[in-house]
């Protein structure tokens, strides 16, 4: 941190510049009327800050002279608003350049919230965790403690007895609404001066501000390269899993694409056609005593001798192609032959029709038209299957 000596000149020794800090209703205000031993600020009782921007007052208080500064709600405003810092470096800069001597934060006695908590996280994220070796704080409405001493209200109290321990133990009771009591006004200005001494009479200066102000910027700059940097790297990550995912489709989608199962419109239209042509001679033939069950074996049948021819031309398209690739041909014109191309289709059609024949035969031996119906299915299927090397 940076520290800024006091003048050296006479005048200014005994001077004390102080800054008032707490939320809306707290009696910043009235505090400071009371230091200063007259109305400087306005004051009133509203849930509203009357104090709408810093402003200064001073007064020769026990031949000595202060500055006081009066703060609105700052804890209270947006962090990240630009008049909010404009606002918090103009309460500092009031008090000259040598600095701020103490800053009084102020709370009342009979209430600490969640809020009160907030706002001194706050304090310390505008001001800095040195800002507490410059503050005393101040407890007002003294008049309603009655005959309870403050120290057990404080140790009751986890949250108010760890702020005051941060501030070096330093706290003081004080009554607006008797400000024609001096005394309180004395003990506050003793408890200063031992501040002021313990801190060397050290200030807390514009300069310290300023620079806290820099570090917390390049603070929110790394976290902002951070944070991008982190994004990248998920996106990153993602596109390498979405590329992997991809080529894993990519062969799954190779595999199911084996000729097997590649199903063409052709086929199922062949494979269709003779399924209800065979359903519809089965029923024909049984005219007494058909039903949905000899429709249904029709339909099978038919179905399954073209799909036979469909499967046999596959096969003798695969035998031929693995021998091409075992011999190890130079071109696709060479592998396979001519005659070989010539043959292989006729080979198809004939197993189909054999296939198709004997699934007819087996099913119903006794009637011809069956099987021969079944050979044709078959014949047909293989024929439909077109050139393997297309």
């Amino acid at each position: 941190m940076m520290y800024q000596e006091e003048p050296d000149a006479d005048e200014r020794a005994s001077e004390r510049r102080i800054v008032l800090m707490g939320k809306t209703g707290a009696g910043k205000s009235a505090t400071g009327n009371t230091i200063l031993h007259s109305n400087n600020f306005p004051s009133e009782v509203s849930s509203s800050s009357v104090t709408r921007q810093s402003r200064s007052g001073s007064a020769v208080i026990e031949n000595r002279r202060l500055i006081v500064t009066d703060t609105p709600d700052l804890l209270s405003e947006p962090s990240e608003s630009n008049d909010l810092k404009t606002e918090i470096e103009k309460c500092v800069s009031l008090c000259g350049a040598a600095g701020v001597h103490a800053f009084l934060f102020i709370l009342t006695i009979s209430t600490f919230t969640m809020q009160e908590l907030d706002l001194l996280s706050r304090f310390e994220q505008i001001f800095g965790e040195e800002v507490f070796r410059f503050t005393i704080v101040i407890f007002t409405h003294g008049d309603k403690l009655g005959n309870i001493p403050v120290d057990r209200l404080i140790r009751g109290n986890f949250q108010v007895l760890n702020l005051i321990n941060r501030c070096g133990s330093r706290y003081h009771i004080i009554n607006n609404d008797d400000p024609a009591n001096r005394q309180q006004v004395t003990e506050l200005l003793q408890k200063i001066d031992r501040m002021v001494s313990e801190n060397e009479n050290r200030c807390y200066t514009l300069n310290m501000l300023q620079e806290l102000e820099r570090r917390q910027e390049q603070r929110r700059e790394r976290e902002r390269a951070e944070r991008e940097e982190n994004r990248d790297q998920v996106l990153h990550d993602e596109k390498i899993r979405i590329s992997r995912n991809s080529s894993k489709l990519s062969k799954i989608l190779k595999v199911i694409k084996t000729p097997f199962l590649q199903c063409k419109l052709k086929h199922f239209l062949v494979i269709s056609f003779f399924a209800f042509a065979m359903g519809g001679v089965l029923m024909w033939i049984n005219k007494g005593s058909a039903d949905g069950k000899t429709f249904l074996r029709g339909f099978l049948l038919g179905g399954s001798a073209a799909a036979s021819g469909i499967i046999s031309e596959k096969v003798w398209v695969l035998l031929l192609r693995g021998q091409c690739r075992v011999s190890s041909c130079a071109s696709s014109q060479e592998c396979p032959n001519a005659f070989k191309q010539f043959l292989l289709k006729p080979l198809g059609v004939l197993c189909g029709c054999v296939l198709g024949s004997v699934m007819g035969y087996i099913v119903h031996p006794h009637y011809v038209r069956v099987t021969v119906l079944s050979g044709i299915a078959g014949t047909v299927g293989g024929f439909v299957e077109g050139h393997p090397f297309h």
